[in-house]
């Protein structure tokens, strides 16, 4: 499918190296899956990773997002009996499940957690369920949302993901493809016959099934059924309804544009594929969509980015693009924005191309 590109034994070391369990360390520095002082809840482990959506978790710690994008992610954790010392390098997020702080000593009613340079005090009534911190310069803080909201639940999740992105995390688990049935006739079709096309070939190159369902059909679905897939919709929102159960907090949109940031695009014709999520969090959704003649082929197009010419682990689009106009005949250089989402879905403008 690749041309054999990546099918050498230097790259499958690689991949293997890259993508492999996380392993942790024992006394010796010798690497086990999981090091345990005997008759203590004592622990040790280090974590190094690249990729958020393939990293895995040590000692109850899943890495967020990086600080520096292209760069590793390195936590060392050691937890010895109420105190838990986690070190980092290029992190700017942590998920802490609750066993990372309570495994130490199951009667106490507080535990030390210090990430780096900053120290916390936490109470068992706290955390009972997930906590999320992140990192602002040289200080680590907890972030206020999760209190409260995951007591008494067997899963909990913040209400803003901070795990999000890029696009190929969307072909990272199973998916659905909601088309719209509010436009004309013609674009109703073409939704269709896009889905179709995607699901045939996904097929086709190993990826699995893809199941299609209209707007109408998904807006009778709960929400605990919709979580459970990775969702691309197709149609802006007066032509699939379901894009109005989106957030609107990383763009704003209408049929004459958007509002991306600061930036404010109003063009005859604009391509747009974004990640964005359900309003109150949720699984992962891709949204394409267009203003215009063409527009929505112009997305799709770059929507599939090569994909059945690569691995999907290969796609190569961030966490959104918006083509103007010019795309179809200057290709990129028609590109208007890109770029990538800040862990509380906002633009990272050091990370991404505004032409406003």
């Amino acid at each position: 499918m690749d041309g054999g590109a990546v099918d050498d034994e230097q790259m499958r070391k690689f991949w293997k190296r890259a993508l492999k369990t996380p392993s942790t360390l024992d006394q010796n520095g010798s690497r086990v899956k999981d090091w345990r002082a005997p008759g203590t809840g004592d622990r040790k482990g280090r974590l190094l990773c690249f990729d958020p959506g393939s990293c895995g978790s040590v000692v109850g710690l899943h890495p967020g997002q990086p600080l520096s994008r292209g760069k590793g992610m390195l936590i060392d954790v050691e937890v010895s009996g109420t105190k838990t010392q986690i070190k980092t390098r290029n992190v700017a997020t942590i998920q802490i499940k609750e066993p990372a702080l309570f495994i130490g000593s199951q009667d106490s009613t507080s535990f030390e957690l210090a990430i780096d340079n900053s120290v916390f005090l936490l109470g068992r009534e706290e955390i009972t369920g997930t906590a999320v911190f992140s990192r602002d310069g040289f200080e680590w803080s907890q972030e206020s949302e999760v209190e409260g909201h995951c007591k008494g639940r067997e899963v909990c999740q913040p209400s803003i993901s901070r795990f999000h992105g890029p696009l190929r995390r969307i072909f990272a688990r199973r998916m659905l493809c909601i088309i719209g049935t509010s436009g004309s006739k013609q674009i109703n079709s073409m939704f269709e016959l896009a889905a179709k096309d995607l699901s045939f070939n996904w097929f086709q190159s190993g990826g699995g099934t893809l199941q299609i369902v209209t707007d109408e059909e998904a807006a009778s679905w709960p929400t605990e059924e919709l979580s459970k897939f990775n969702t691309i919709l197709f149609g802006g929102v007066s032509e699939n309804t379901m894009a109005r159960n989106l957030d609107p907090k990383p763009l704003k949109a209408d049929n004459q544009g958007i509002q991306l940031g600061h930036c404010q695009l109003l063009e005859e014709k604009l391509s747009v594929v974004s990640l964005v999520p359900w309003k109150g969090g949720g699984a992962l959704v891709a949204w394409v969509w267009g203003v215009g003649d063409y527009g929505f082929e112009d997305a799709f197009e770059i929507f599939l980015d090569g994909l059945f010419h690569l691995n999907h682990w290969q796609h190569r689009l961030p966490d959104f693009v918006v083509a103007g106009p010019e795309y179809g005949w200057r290709g990129v250089s028609g590109i208007v924005a890109t770029g990538y989402w800040n862990p509380n879905w906002e633009v990272d403008m050091e990370a991404s191309y505004l032409s406003c």
